[in-house]
């Protein structure tokens, strides 16, 4: 199936009509008629492709669907601690994090240390530093112990999507576009290209492959990508993973794959163990070696809220963009304004029938 995806993502790309256009004017074909030839090679890969499409859309809404509102429920606000390994020739740096995750924001404290191979002795410790992002954009700030203020470090408007926190892919897409796995069926941005069983991690699985011309890279410039998800499928479709690979002409380049593992707590219900990414591969697109980077979770727990004000600037003493508007709460007195209100209506109504059955009683 992995081979039938790649070709799909690629042959719907435009550079593939004038490919095939320019393959026609090395027979001889008139070079007034490329665009002719461009447009009707198009129409027809697009139709077959498109029909798909909404066949695959179709088919995972109604596989998914029914665990949509349970995971979002279940895995969507949370603290999370975890260790993230990341070997080097040199230095090993470990990473430790307290993170606070919700729908609509998540922020995080961490500090990097890094330890000599040779010797396995400390060689470096970064300040403290705090990672957050809301609807709007995502940003970093650190403070020393020798400083009063947060420094700004770097702050990330969003383009193509909304940036969101990785173990949240447990039910949200966070790679194309940060959305809940469920939204991306009414997404016409992205197309969807294969549903079916596969096996991922050793595990059987859904594969949900779908292809985006605007993948965001660091730095913001944005490429044709497919990207596959994986669903655990006897666990209530839980996300088990995704793979991430780049189209260059009609060939695919991975450049990510992430696990996500699970086990079960003392109470019995399932929780986070470990997230592992790897990003070097083979010529055949196969995992080399140990993961580039494992986080190990030490403290999971579940919460009804968090403080949403920790993932803006203005928390940490810095100005806020100029064209951020954040929705101002409704005041207090408003509230109590609308109680008072109906609490009049009422009373006027219980006087008005009060008085409507003493006058039936007189009759």
């Amino acid at each position: 199936m992995t081979d039938l995806i790649y070709r799909e993502a690629a042959l719907s790309s435009r550079n593939s009509y004038l490919i095939m256009a320019l393959r026609h004017r090395e027979k001889g074909m008139s070079v007034f008629r490329l665009p002719l030839v461009a447009l009707v090679v198009g129409m027809h890969l697009n139709g077959s492709l498109y029909s798909a499409d909404d066949e695959i859309r179709r088919r995972f809404r109604e596989l998914y669907q029914p665990h949509a509102e349970r995971l979002a429920r279940d895995w969507g606000t949370f603290k999370i601690r975890t260790s993230r390994i990341s070997p080097g020739p040199e230095v090993t740096e470990k990473m430790t994090a307290t993170e606070f995750v919700s729908p609509r924001c998540w922020y995080s404290t961490f500090q990097t240390v890094g330890i000599d191979n040779q010797t396995n002795t400390i060689k470096f410790r970064s300040a403290k530093m705090i990672e957050a992002g809301n609807n709007h954009y995502a940003f970093i700030v650190s403070k020393s112990k020798s400083e009063q203020n947060y420094t700004l470090s770097s702050v990330r408007r969003y383009q193509t999507k909304v940036e969101r926190f990785q173990w949240e892919g447990v039910y949200r897409d966070i790679v194309l576009t940060g959305k809940p796995y469920i939204d991306l069926v009414d997404d016409p941005a992205v197309k969807f290209l294969a549903l079916g069983p596969a096996r991922f991690a050793d595990l059987p699985c859904y594969e949900l492959a779908v292809f985006s011309p605007n993948f965001e890279r660091p730095g913001g410039d944005t490429k044709p990508a497919v990207c596959s998800f994986f669903f655990d499928d006897q666990r209530g479709w839980l996300g088990i993973g995704w793979r991430s690979s780049l189209l260059e002409g009609e060939t695919k380049r991975p450049i990510e794959e992430t696990e996500i593992t699970y086990d079960r707590a003392g109470d019995g219900l399932l929780r986070f163990s470990k997230m592992s990414h790897w990003w070097r591969f083979s010529k055949d697109g196969q995992r080399i070696g140990k993961p580039s980077v494992e986080a190990v979770v030490e403290e999971f727990e579940r919460l009804e809220a968090i403080d949403e004000a920790q993932s803006r600037l203005s928390y940490y003493g810095l100005p806020e963009p100029a064209d951020v508007i954040w929705e101002k709460p409704t005041p207090m007195y408003v509230w109590l304004l609308l109680a008072a209100a109906v609490c009049a209506v009422l009373a006027f109504t219980l006087r008005w029938w009060v008085k409507r059955r003493q006058r039936q009683a007189v009759s």
